[in-house]
């Protein structure tokens, strides 16, 4: 008896969804950090945010980085490259592009990366001793699971390098708590907004002290105004969880 013919597709047919962003396997983008690295266990955070970093860094002075995105379309590309090979170069992208993609990584993690430690720093937020109140912020960290430790100590030092070239890149520690702050906790359902922005804003600003046992930057050290901001910020600040 002759073998049954497959059949084939209908012409017109769209691409799914796993054929346009990989499989499961080689997925990177809405895989969970311990998976990454369960995958290569050569390195402490995956490679793409490694790549994403470094790309950034290397243009603290642009204008508005993390405020500004870049289009959808770019944003797909990317991630069906890293989905097809698990990296990308970067040679041909922007600084923005780059910046974006940190934003996208983190809105599609399966769970936001400080969901489950935000009650204890929101807690501490009316806490009127500073110094007690960043203490009870270095526990936490402290008490990050490995993964969660070497992601976020890479990403707020790179935060903290944004905001200090704010004479530069015209962004300042609260524009960029805005921009990043709901990637970070993926929704401000059962938080407060404010809330969020103002322990994102923390962590950017005490990045030293939280994370390398450097000095607590005092009231006036680190707060820098926004008296003239970018002039997108305050559109982004509304839509950017909702954009990417």
């Amino acid at each position: 008896m002759s073998q049954l013919k497959k059949k084939k597709p209908p012409l017109g047919r769209k691409k799914t969804r796993s054929k346009l962003f990989g499989n499961k396997k080689k997925k990177v983008f809405g895989v969970s950090i311990k998976e990454l690295l369960i995958r290569d266990k050569t390195r402490r955070i995956p490679i793409c945010i490694t790549q994403m970093n470094d790309h950034v860094l290397k243009g603290l002075t642009e204008k508005n980085i993390f405020i500004k995105n870049v289009g959808k379309s770019e944003i797909n590309q990317i991630i069906k490259d890293y989905n097809r090979s698990g990296s990308v170069s970067w040679k041909q992208y922007s600084t923005h592009t780059a910046a974006t993609m940190i934003k996208q990584f983190l809105k599609d993690l399966p769970k936001p990366i400080l969901s489950e430690h935000k009650h204890s720093f929101f807690e501490n937020l009316s806490n009127d001793d500073v110094k007690d109140q960043l203490l009870v912020f270095k526990n936490g960290v402290d008490n990050f699971n490995k993964e969660e430790w070497h992601v976020l100590d890479v990403l707020f030092h790179l935060f903290n390098e944004v905001a200090k070239n704010k004479e530069f890149n015209g962004v300042s520690n609260n524009n960029l708590a805005k921009a990043v702050g709901p990637h970070l906790f993926h929704s401000y359902d059962d938080i407060d907004r404010s809330d969020a922005i103002e322990v994102t804003k923390i962590f950017i600003v005490q990045y030293e002290y939280l994370f390398t046992d450097g000095d607590l930057v005092l009231d006036g050290e680190g707060d820098q105004s926004d008296e003239t901001p970018p002039e997108d910020t305050e559109l982004y600040a509304i839509t950017t969880f909702f954009y990417l």
